[in-house]
């Protein structure tokens, strides 16, 4: 243990502490004598106002039971759990095993050990745990939570999450988003999430001082800002505890976790085991947040391969580097105090206690004779304290009459003085108005202007942009015309040349066979001749030369056709080039000419520009312009304002002294008035007492002779009811005799009466807060053994103080009214209400805070299990509030058979006259169950007190009271008791306030 925990020993070790605690003790003993001896003195005058008090049952702890007589925790601690194994929309792979038996360990644990109370706990499981639950958790804790209190949060279910998409690193990744996976939600549809960030938001708008998280799911760390280092020092604690903190501790980081449940574990996931581990282990009496994060995480990620729970503020929530404390209940404690003493000392011990009585008697003696001369002083200065009264009222008389004249003609004078400044300021401020409303219709008119004007600067920039985008296409479109020409130009070029290159391998193969023809035709010849010259004449030869001249002249006309045919088709293809590089030629001049028209259209757009740009410029000067007339307009308006307040504020303070020094006045001639008031007030009540008496005997004659009526009539319609009996007995016999077998009716045979039978109409809404007093005394309370339930038991007289109760159940209309004035979050089932057919209907669907908050907000409170008996049952210990006639549809709203809705389920409040309590309260039985302050212990009855008992001191249900439309009239009885989780909300359940008798 640390801090001065460590040298605190036991009192009889040492013998100048126990004189001095001797002496202390002796020097408090006397002074308590003398002061309650000198109360009388002082408060004789004084008067004791009765009425009821109901203390409430969960009050701050003490020290006795928490962790150090110098406890400085301040507020309350509060809890949201929420753990959640079933999701109805998903697959049966998606469920967990061990969500809620952690957070259920988790509750039990901070209850048992670390005296977190039930009532101010919040727990969501499975369906419990929907999307509009946890929300509406949220919102009524931000509603109910105080800036001293501290909130533990643990949540156990699926989380999600989804990285950045500008992610590109693994910083980055934690700007993603992150969601809590609530019960009702759809698989892969984030709408139905819970998302990080309005957890943040609540974490950062709930007014606690504290807030810790525990989160064990998937990605749990996304909801983390950067790690801050604290100190170690156990003496820090206090300090630590007194700024506010946002801090959370998750099962892991960005990335899925387990959730198998470990046999090992008592079923329990490893995180969870190991965290309830170092709650359960700690003794020392204040744990913090951040002692929890270092262990926990070296032993998860020593069992768990890839798993390290981390703990950190939440980021942008309002942490402000405060810690989360836990508090040990004190029988949990371990440390030096508790040593004994040493055996050797106890000698020592006896004697030093014998000498500590004598000095304390001696001193008591010494207190009891200063005691009495005190007393005797006393009385002398109250004497005097009379007589000194008696002459102030002599001269007070005297001159009150003067001060009263005085007074008329100064308040006279003084009203004229007003009525003159009320007029001038009425002036001033209508001259102050007139000149707001011209400013502010100049102030218009040049916003209008400015508006008109960057309407203006839009079109141009507009028309600007459209500009650039025709020239840019049309730019674009010439360069693709040039582009496509000059593809045009290469080709037809390379067609040109392959032409050439065809006819010189023609023309050069057809030279090279004409060679060779010759050259064979020459041989041949030769040949010929030669073989001729042997053979013929002369004549032959000559014949042979004229046929070789033709045949040369004829090579020679076939060589120059050739010739000419080769020459035609070379100027046909100088023809085409020359056409092509016309038509090239006449593209570049185009193309020339598209870049003319372009510049042109440059200079144009660039011309434009500088107009606009000298038109925006223009525009910047008038806004600039229009700015500074409007702030000297309003600087002046401004000036003009604080002139006429300061005027205003000088006039108001030299009224209001005027208006002090006439209130010392009065409040001297009140005070004088006042005391005699309550002279007359004393006397008065009195004789109203006097007079409430002699009215509550002859009520209670009265209550009396309408029993005795009551019973008289309960007899004769008994009488009537067996006469009826007997006549019907004897027409089914006569009838028996007279008709036919088959005809005879069916053995057991009753008529059936509907249950949900409204006999008699509700009480209009303006009825509806009438409350009922309930005066103090006993009655009985519980059943006997044997006709009811055990913890009934045993039945017994109790006495309560008088109080009042709310004549009906709280109603939808009342209800309305309270959420519109308090903000509060609306119960389950409000979506099926029909204000204007419903409004006399009892609210359904609060839970025990709800309820609660709605009593503590009209400044009552809800009734404990004594007062509700009592105003249901009265002092006859009757079984229910009708008497003791069975339950039938004429007295209560029960068992009505069909499915929920406000219309058919529930009976206007009031709706059963033959079924109120003899105090005159409506419905106590049937209709909804009721909330009640108590907590539920079944052995509670055993010890309860005599008087006034309001529950045990702690628990984790509450009690119900009065049997509802869903259930059998076997439950409806006056002393009946059912229970519930304070979180419970059913469409079968609602409520009643108390409050103190006036």
């Amino acid at each position: 243990m640390g801090g001065s925990m460590k040298t605190r020993g036991h009192p009889h070790t040492n013998p100048f502490r126990l004189k001095l605690a001797t002496f202390a003790t002796g020097l408090a003993v006397g002074s308590f004598l003398i002061g309650a001896l000198s109360l009388p003195f002082f408060f004789a005058n004084n008067s004791v106002k009765a009425g009821v008090e109901i203390k409430p049952q969960a009050a701050k702890p003490s020290a006795a039971g928490g962790a150090d007589p110098d406890d400085f925790i301040e507020g309350n601690y509060w809890a949201l759990i929420i753990g959640i194994n079933k999701y109805p929309t998903m697959d049966k792979d998606k469920q967990l095993e061990a969500a809620r038996k952690d957070a259920e360990a988790v509750s039990k644990l901070l209850v048992d050990r670390y005296g977190f109370s039930k009532e101010r706990m919040v727990e969501l499981y499975d369906e419990q745990a929907s999307r509009k639950g946890v929300i509406r958790a949220f919102s009524s804790l931000k509603r109910r939570l105080t800036d001293k209190d501290s909130l533990f949060i643990y949540y156990a279910g699926h989380g999600e999450y989804e990285k950045s998409a500008t992610a590109k690193s693994e910083k980055e990744k934690v700007d993603g988003m992150g969601y809590w996976i609530p019960s009702d939600a759809e698989l892969d549809d984030p709408a139905s999430y819970i998302f990080n960030s309005q957890v943040r938001d609540y974490l950062a708008n709930i007014p606690a001082r504290h807030i810790y998280a525990v989160v064990d799911s998937c990605f749990s760390g996304s909801l983390m800002g950067r790690t801050r280092q604290l100190g170690l020092s156990r003496s820090a604690v206090k300090e630590l505890y007194q700024q506010p903190s946002r801090w959370i501790l998750a099962s892991g980081g960005l990335y899925p976790v387990p959730d198998a449940a470990d046999k090992a574990k008592q079923g329990h996931s490893t995180f969870a085991w190991h965290f309830m581990k170092i709650l359960r282990q700690n003794t020392n009496p204040y744990l913090l947040a951040k002692d929890i994060a270092e262990p926990i995480a070296i032993r998860v990620s020593n069992e768990v391969k890839d798993q390290l729970p981390r703990s950190a503020p939440v980021m942008a929530a309002g942490d402000e580097g405060g810690q989360f404390v836990f508090r040990l209940k004190r029988e949990f404690l371990k440390g030096p105090g508790d040593a004994a003493p040493p055996p050797g000392d106890l000698t020592a011990l006896e004697k030093q206690l014998e000498e500590a009585e004598k000095a304390v008697k001696k001193q008591q003696e010494e207190f009891e004779k200063k005691k009495q001369a005190m007393i005797a002083r006393l009385k002398q200065l109250e004497e005097e304290k009379k007589r000194r009264e008696v002459d102030e009222e002599k001269q007070l008389a005297a001159a009150v009459k003067e001060a009263e004249e005085k007074i008329q003609r100064e308040a006279k004078e003084r009203e004229e003085r007003l009525k003159a400044e009320a007029e001038r300021l009425k002036k001033s401020e209508e001259e102050r108005l007139a000149s707001a409303r011209k400013f502010e219709q100049e102030q218009k008119e040049r916003e209008q202007k400015a508006k008109e004007a960057e309407l203006a600067r839009q079109k141009l920039e507009e028309d600007r942009k459209a500009e650039a985008d025709r020239i840019a296409a049309l730019k674009k479109e010439t360069e693709e015309r040039a582009r496509q020409a000059e593809l045009a130009r290469k080709k037809a070029e390379e067609e040109r040349k392959a032409e050439e290159a065809r006819l010189a391998a023609a023309l050069k193969k057809r030279e090279e066979e004409e060679k060779a023809r010759l050259v064979a035709e020459q041989k041949k010849m030769e040949e010929l001749r030669k073989k001729q010259e042997a053979e013929k004449d002369a004549a032959r030869l000559a014949e042979l030369k004229r046929q070789e001249e033709e045949a040369r002249k004829a090579e020679a006309a076939r060589r120059k056709a050739e010739e000419e045919q080769i020459a035609e088709q070379k100027r046909q293809a100088e023809e085409k080039e020359r056409q092509r590089v016309a038509e090239l030629k006449r593209q570049e001049e185009e193309h020339k000419a598209e870049e003319k028209r372009l510049a042109e259209l440059k200079r144009q757009e660039e011309e434009k520009e500088r107009q606009r740009q000298a038109e925006l410029k223009r525009q910047e000067e008038e806004r600039k312009r229009l700015e500074t007339e409007m702030k000297a307009a309003r600087e002046r308006e401004e000036k003009r304002l604080a002139e006429m307040t300061k005027k205003q504020q000088e006039e108001e303070r030299r009224l209001a002294e005027e208006r002090r020094l006439a209130d010392e006045k009065r409040k001297a001639e009140e005070k004088r008035l006042v005391e005699e008031k309550t002279k007359a007030e004393a006397e008065r009540l009195a004789a109203s007492k006097r007079q409430d008496e002699a009215a509550r005997k002859a009520e209670e004659e009265r209550l009396s002779t309408l029993a005795r009526e009551a019973e008289e009539q309960k007899r004769k319609l008994a009488e009537a009811k067996k006469k009826a009996e007997e006549a019907q007995k004897a027409a089914e016999q006569a009838a028996k005799s007279s008709a036919p077998p088959s005809e005879a009716p069916k053995s057991g045979s009753e008529p059936i009466v509907e249950a949900t039978l409204r006999p008699f109409q509700a009480p209009k809404s303006k009825d509806l807060a009438t409350l009922i007093t309930v005066p103090a005394g006993e009655f009985v309370m519980g059943s006997k053994a044997g006709d009811g339930q055990p913890d009934e038991t045993p039945q017994r007289a109790v006495f309560v103080d008088a109080f009042t109760i709310d004549k009906y159940e709280v109603t939808v209309e009342q209800y309305a009214a309270y959420l519109k004035k308090s903000g509060a979050e609306p119960p389950d089932f409000w979506e099926r209400v029909n204000q204007k057919e419903d409004g006399s209907r009892p609210v359904v669907g609060v839970d025990w805070l709800d309820a609660k908050d709605f009593c503590e907000y009209f400044g009552k409170q809800l009734p404990t299990e004594a007062q509700w008996e009592k105003a249901a049952r009265g002092t006859d210990g009757r079984k229910y509030p009708w008497g003791n006639d069975d339950p039938g549809p004429l007295f209560a709203n029960f068992a009505s058979g069909v499915s929920f809705s406000y219309s058919k389920s529930l009976a206007a409040v009031g709706s059963y006259e033959s079924g109120k309590s003899p105090y005159g309260v409506y419905d106590m039985v049937g209709n909804v169950w009721e909330w009640v302050l108590d907590n539920y212990d079944k052995a509670y009855y055993q010890v309860a007190p005599p008087k006034n008992p309001a529950g045990p001191a702690s628990g984790d249900y509450k009690v119900i009271r009065g049997g509802s439309w869903s259930k059998r009239p076997a439950v409806a009885r006056s002393a009946g008791r059912m229970y519930l989780a304070p979180n419970t909300r059913s469409n079968s359940l609602g409520f009643r306030c108390v409050g103190e008798a006036k």
